[in-house]
């Protein structure tokens, strides 16, 4: 269950876990081509088990000039390119979305994209990208779990300042198989920090909550979400291959059963469905099927143990899943976030999501490499598969030699009926690229992110990747680091800017754009810094006392803009004062000088 984005219309995406660094001049629009020659038709052919031989392509020859081996290293470098084009060069953080005309998404970073993104960047042999992103999450932890959206900017919290179970879990994950493939135990501390964090959380049925801290309206430390334990017992699995304290191991081997437990007594059902989750204080089990859930289970456990772990055949929770989220797509086969009911209370058509297609032909994927003689219908699971990934290639976007898949075949739509929308269409009209759909397609005839069963050694697997060179760009994206122009800061910042050259018409359009998109996010973020112990009080602005401050940006920015209105125009000034005290008190603004204010004392005084 996806509970990570699912409560706030205004939260767009997902870990789980979507913005964008396109300039026109780029031309970096989306858009469907078949300028690889004609990829999206010769993909079905080699996107299958076979095409790999151990891990080094094997040549296959098809009709034309190309073989399905170079065809597939041109993909493969395409889905490179663009997952490098979307790394900030001096944060590390990629950006989840691509071209985006939604501001909210605009250069930001969700914590498990960043696990995806890291993971396929080591599989392809750039462990220096990868380390990138290792290297901003170990820099900003302090012992709790780490925000699920972060600025690709500035580093600074994003547009969701939740921290949830999932996608500390895989910022674990990615790394546990960092170590695991190449060797370096630098990040090994920072896996084992997620995963004492997490047990130290509370539980229900063994379950573990979605997380540390409540907001006013959703008890996240009264909710179990199945996807999230999921992820826990994955982690959980590959943190015992590292674990050398017997004290610990046995702490985690504890905590692993525990959250099985929740697996097969609550979450999994006899139809073969797996539930999103269990709310103990609110109505119980959540009897909403996500396929998500399904998918990460039988790639936690692998398809050949799911009867003896669950008393449930592979095929039948397969089948359930292929009944319940199913769709036929023009060409190929989709999978839907919901099923046909949850898609008519949520009133829309049903819809195929990328992301969770790709996690479903990777489930094919590993019966068919399954060397267990328990699944008899091996070529009917083949058919599936090459429907499946023929379905998710026809989405496929490409520019400029780089290649990415969209989130979901339509823009804008709700998933669950209580839950996120899909990310809004480009400017184009056409689909904003996703990380997490990309990197899944990536992973799905490849690789199981979910296990460390292989590859063993780093030598076996590594692709053959031609560096990614972006002399030209690189100067465009430094420049990029100045606020974004929709954002918040960006908009604040221009704000005071045309304020203090005196455009103070100019200046009341900037702020009052601010407070228009922002208003929401910057209540609910003066709730959350008055649950935490209100105003931040420091002799010093240290660095630790900064990024405090910081994490409130939608609040600090929004109650800075009715200052400035108020210096605007004298009629606003009362207007302005009562709102700030009213609505946003706890608001506090960075001076260049070297220290903070608060906007409400500065009205009152």
């Amino acid at each position: 269950m996806k509970l990570r984005n699912t409560v706030l219309i205004w939260v767009i995406v997902l870990l789980m876990p979507v913005g964008s660094l396109a300039e026109p001049s780029l031309k970096k629009e989306a858009r469907h081509t078949a300028a690889i020659a004609a990829l999206p038709e010769v993909l079905q052919q080699i996107s299958r088990p076979g095409s790999f031989s151990g891990w080094q392509p094997k040549a296959i020859q098809t009709q034309g000039a190309i073989s399905n081996e170079q065809i597939r290293k041109e993909w493969v470098q395409g889905i490179y390119n663009w997952l490098c084009y979307q790394q900030n060069s001096l944060t590390g953080l990629v950006e989840s979305f691509d071209a985006s005309k939604d501001p909210y998404l605009k250069d930001q970073a969700a914590t498990y994209d960043q696990a995806l993104a890291g993971m396929a960047f080591l599989l392809m042999g750039d462990t220096k990208r990868a380390q990138k992103i290792l290297d901003f999450y170990q820099s900003k932890w302090e012992g709790k779990g780490f925000y699920n959206f972060y600025s690709t900017l500035n580093g600074r919290v994003g547009l969701e300042w939740r921290r949830h179970v999932g996608p500390n879990m895989w910022l674990a994950m990615l790394a546990y198989q960092y170590t695991h493939i190449t060797k370096d135990k630098t990040y090994l501390s920072l896996a084992e920090g997620l995963c004492d964090w997490v047990i130290s959380l509370p539980h229900y049925n063994g379950g573990v909550a979605m997380s540390d801290v409540d907001e006013p309206n959703i008890p996240w430390r009264e909710i179990v979400s199945s996807e999230n334990v999921i992820d826990v017992v994955a982690t959980l699995q590959m943190a015992l291959e590292f674990v050398d304290d017997y004290r610990k191991e046995v702490f985690y081997r504890k905590e692993l059963e525990e959250n099985q437990k929740f697996l097969k007594e609550i979450a999994v059902q006899p139809s073969g469905v797996v539930m999103r989750g269990y709310r103990p204080f609110i109505d119980g089990l959540d009897k909403v099927a996500a396929l998500d859930t399904t998918t990460w289970l039988i790639g936690t456990y692998l398809p050949e143990n799911i009867f003896s772990e669950f008393g449930v055949s592979t095929d039948k929770m397969l089948a359930a899943a292929e009944k319940t989220f199913g769709i036929n797509l023009r060409q190929g086969r989709g999978y839907d976030y919901t099923s046909k009911e949850e898609a008519d209370k949520a009133k829309r058509d049903r819809i195929c999501s990328l992301e969770w297609s790709a996690e479903m032909a990777q489930v094919y994927w590993l019966i068919l490499s399954s060397s267990s003689n328990i699944f008899v219908l091996k070529e009917e699971y083949q058919e599936k598969l090459t429907q499946v990934l023929r379905g998710i290639d026809s989405f496929m976007q490409q520019a400029d030699g780089r290649i990415s898949y969209p989130y979901a075949s339509v823009s804008f739509q709700k998933t669950f009926s209580d839950g996120w929308f899909t990310p809004h269409s480009t400017t184009k009209g056409t689909q904003a690229g996703s990380v997490a759909s990309t990197c899944w397609r990536f992973f799905s005839d490849l690789w199981n992110p979910l296990r460390l069963d292989q590859p063993q050694e780093s030598s076996d697997f590594q692709l053959q990747i031609n560096p990614y060179q972006e002399p030209k760009l690189e100067k465009m994206k430094r420049a990029q680091y100045k606020p974004s122009a929709l954002t918040s800061e960006g908009l604040t910042t221009a704000a005071w800017l045309n304020l203090n050259k005196g455009y103070h018409k100019k200046a009341k359009q900037l702020a009052l754009q601010c407070i228009h998109l922002y208003s929401k996010q910057a209540l609910e973020e003066q709730a959350l810094k008055a649950s935490n112990g209100g105003l931040v009080r420091a002799k010093s602005a240290t660095e630790k006392v900064k990024q405090r401050i910081f994490s409130y940006p939608s609040l600090n920015d929004v109650a800075a803009c009715w200052m400035i209105l108020s210096k605007t125009e004298p009629a606003l000034e009362e207007q302005a004062k009562s709102k700030v005290l009213r609505k946003y008190s706890l608001a506090q603004v960075w001076d260049p000088r070297g220290f903070f204010w608060s906007v409400a004392a500065a009205f009152e005084q």
